[in-house]
Formats: structure tokens, sequence, C-alpha cells
């Protein structure tokens, strides 16, 4: 199932060499992944794995078997990890396609607050870092920053609606581009230029990337933006 979810990633632009680095860092894992079973077993130990599906209402009792630790999620997955104070705090699993993809988990809460999703430590070393929605673009993101196709990172938020106070702290001083999904419904357009909204109310540099939409067209998200840039290195867009 690993190498079926491998596959997926190639497929949306990350490469081997991106997935090693951020396999080492635990910023993303397969099902079976050994960093995971590390701490999925140590988490459980604390008894702190309790929360809620996306798609289900209350799983507390059966969080390890509903983050894929068995047959309930028994399909290549990708997990991520949630990094805070030098550890992760939690992790995010969701099905690749043809599968159920809308079927994700949490080691938490939906509603317990998360911190910003980094693909990679070196992402909070940079004076301007992208927001964007979802930590798949994050991680594509990454990847074009690095072959210099775009000259900063980006952080993820796990939802557009999600909001953490906390967020606002880590974000304080650095020069925040917003870069959420277009959708014909508006939907992220809105989530955006809200969260925007609330970042300048709290004195942060904001500005913002709207992903255009092609007539006809349902949806345009960064990372598929970005996908047909990715071999261009060195020619920034």
């Amino acid at each position: 199932m690993a190498t079926e979810a491998q596959q997926y990633l190639r497929r949306r632009g990350v490469d081997d060499a991106t997935q090693r680095h951020l396999i080492a860092h635990r910023v993303l894992g397969f099902v079976p992944c050994a960093w995971i079973d590390a701490w999925k077993r140590t988490e459980y130990d604390a008894r702190i794995l309790l929360g809620d599906s996306e798609s289900e209402a209350q799983h507390a009792a059966r969080s390890v078997l509903r983050l894929g630790f068995g047959r309930a999620t028994n399909v290549p997955s990708i997990v991520f990890g949630y990094w805070e104070k030098n550890q992760v705090c939690a992790i995010r699993g969701r099905r690749i396609p043809p599968y159920d993809r809308t079927v994700r988990y949490w080691s938490q809460s939906i509603s317990t607050a998360l911190p910003l999703f980094a693909p990679a430590p070196d992402v909070w070393s940079c004076a301007t870092v992208g927001l964007t929605e979802g930590e798949l673009k994050a991680i594509v993101a990454y990847v074009a920053w690095k072959r210099s196709v775009i000259p900063f990172p980006f952080l993820a938020i796990p939802g557009a609606t999600v909001r953490n106070p906390e967020w606002l702290e880590s974000l304080r001083g650095r020069h925040v581009v917003l870069a959420f999904d277009a959708d014909a419904n508006g939907a992220g357009q809105r989530a955006q230029r809200e969260l925007g909204d609330l970042l300048v109310s709290f004195g942060i540099k904001t500005s913002h990337i709207h992903l255009p939409l092609g007539a006809g067209q349902k949806k345009n998200d960064l990372d598929a933006f970005l996908l047909p840039h990715l071999h261009s290195k060195g020619s920034e867009i």
C-alpha cells in the first residue's frame, strides 16, 4: 500500500527524494510507517488518542483503527505529522484516489486547535510565507520553492474554515501570502478573504494570490496550478 501512495505523490509532483526528506522529518508517512507506529503506541499509551472523524460522529474508543492502523482504513493512505514544541502533537490521515478520499482521520478532535502544518523546519526561517488549505498543497509548494519556481514556501491550515488564535502569534512579523482554492461557488475565495481580514486586523502584512478559474472549471487549487511548472528549475513564476 505504501508503494501505491508513493506513486500517487509522484503524480502530484512530490519526487522520491522529497518524500524521503519529509518522512525523515516525520511530517509525512504511509501506512505502515515506522515513525507513525512508534508515535501511535506512545500516544495511545498516554490515552490522548481521542477525537472525531470528519466523516463520522465519534470514534474515541476506536481511534487507532480509524487512523489507518487496522482494517477500518485498510486502503492506501497518506499521513501528515503536525509539530508543536519540537515534537509531533497530532497526525492526520487521508485515503488516496481512487479510494474515498473524503474519508480523513485525526488523532484528536477536529475542533481541537492544531498548529499550522509546515512541510519542513526550514519553512519557519522565512520572513515571507504562503498560507494555503491542506497539507499536500503545502508539500507541493515546498517542492516548487526548493526548485526556485516560487520565491517562498507555504504553510497549511487543515481546512479552509478552521481557525486557531495561536496561528496569529506564529505569523506575526512575517509577510503572509494567502492562496486558497478557487471554487466556482466562491467558497475558497470567501474563506481566503475572511482569513486575510483577520490577519490584517492583527497587524500582519497580508497579500493574496487569486488562482485563475477558467470557463466551466469548478475548482483550481495551488498544487494543480504549480504542477506544470515543477520541472522549470530556476524559472520563477
